[in-house]
Order: C-alpha cells, then structure tokens, then sequence
C-alpha cells in the first residue's frame, strides 16, 4: 500500500493500493470536522476513477455517525462526516479501473 495521507501524530492515516484492476482505499482513525469535508490528497491520474465514486464511512466512540469517502474523477481522495470526529473517523472504498 501507497501512504497518502497522514496525521501530523501519525495515528491517522490514508492508503490506497491498486491490485487485479481494482483500486482500493483505506482511511483510518482520522480527525474530521462535522459536515465539512476534509480532502486527504490526490491519486495518480492512472489511478483515477471514470466517474465520481462514493463509500461508506463511519466515525466511532462516544457518538457513532455516518459519513463518507468519495474519489472524484480528479483524483482528489476526500473524507465527510455527519459530526466531529476526533481520531475515529474510518472508511474505504473500492473501485475498478477503466
């Protein structure tokens, strides 16, 4: 796995890892503000999905919510979480390549 973002503690962090034509991303325990969105960085253009494609996340803890990842067609890798999550937003997200 290619590391493609990480928190300045290093306890967050976003991989991504292409194999057998299927791009696959990886976020966890990430720091995120409530309904905003948090761009984690951008894929390789040979990495790059034809059309948007959204995930599941998720934070955990005290109050459990339901968020996002998206990749766009950009590259551009971005988390989005119903609250605030300090450190236990989670998600991923799989898609193939063209």
């Amino acid at each position: 796995p290619v590391m493609l973002y990480t928190e300045r503690d290093g306890n967050g962090t976003v991989y991504y890892r292409k194999s057998d034509g299927l791009v696959c991303i990886v976020v966890n325990f990430v720091s995120i503000g409530a309904k905003t969105e948090k761009v984690f960085g951008t894929l390789p253009e040979e990495l790059r999905p034809e059309h948007d494609v959204i995930g599941y996340g998720w934070s955990r803890g005290t109050s459990n919510s339901i968020g996002q990842v998206a990749v766009n067609v950009d590259g551009t890798v971005a988390g989005w979480c119903s609250i605030a999550s300090t450190r236990y937003f989670c998600g991923s997200i799989c898609y193939p390549l063209p």
